[in-house]
């Protein structure tokens, strides 16, 4: 939240011979400094406060119409976004404790990747549903096994939308190299979710293949 500061004024107020004439003096200098401060102020603020409100409107999920969001999706699809995962990473492990480790490291590498993290949050929705499917592990397991990590991006509803992720992923492939940080962050992709979906499948052609 932008606010607006006010320039201090320096008024000089010369001597005068009656009290009243320093007051008129002194609150006239200090209005005209302050009526100046403020219009350079709006003046500066006026481009920052446009510029702030399009791109806030541009990536919020709460004021991008679901298609709008899905055309800001696939602006953001980019090839050359690169996971510093190894092939062996991307592969579900041999046992329990093997996935469990994997995806621990996996979500500690995903802190401040930025544009990589798309790919990792379906490599991390793998390691959920292979957990999950081969390994019968439960929500609460996953809940003392995710204990230390932000509760926001690994709760219950977060994992379930990770292990969708993946799997919507599997299909339509290109998903892995969108731009996250452009989408307003994971949340925003997971608020627009069900219908973000939609439009993919619509363009199904785009988004499936290498």
């Amino acid at each position: 939240m932008y606010y607006l500061g006010q320039q201090s004024a320096t008024t000089s107020v010369f001597q005068s011979d009656t009290a009243s004439d320093q007051q008129s003096a002194m609150t006239s200098g200090l209005q005209s400094g302050i009526n100046g401060g403020l219009q350079a102020a709006a003046l500066h603020n006026q481009p920052i406060n446009q510029r702030s409100s399009a791109i806030q409107a541009e990536i919020s999920g709460r004021k991008s119409s679901p298609e709008n969001y899905y055309k800001l999706f696939k602006k953001n699809f980019d090839p050359r976004v690169n996971s510093t995962l190894s092939e062996i990473d991307k592969t579900d492990k041999y046992t329990k404790n093997d996935n469990i480790s994997s995806l621990k490291e996996i979500i500690a590498e995903n802190a401040g990747l930025g544009r990589k993290q798309m790919f990792n949050y379906c490599v991390i929705g793998g390691r959920m549903n292979c957990l999950k499917k081969d390994y019968k592990v439960k929500n609460k397991e996953l809940d003392d096994i995710l204990k230390t990590y932000d509760e926001k991006l690994y709760g219950k509803c977060m994992r379930n939308f990770y292990v969708s992720l993946y799997n919507f992923a599997m299909e339509f492939n290109k998903i892995i190299y969108v731009d996250l940080s452009a989408m307003g962050g994971i949340g925003n992709v997971y608020n627009k979710w069900s219908g973000l979906k939609k439009f993919i499948e619509r363009d199904a052609d785009f988004w499936k293949g290498v």
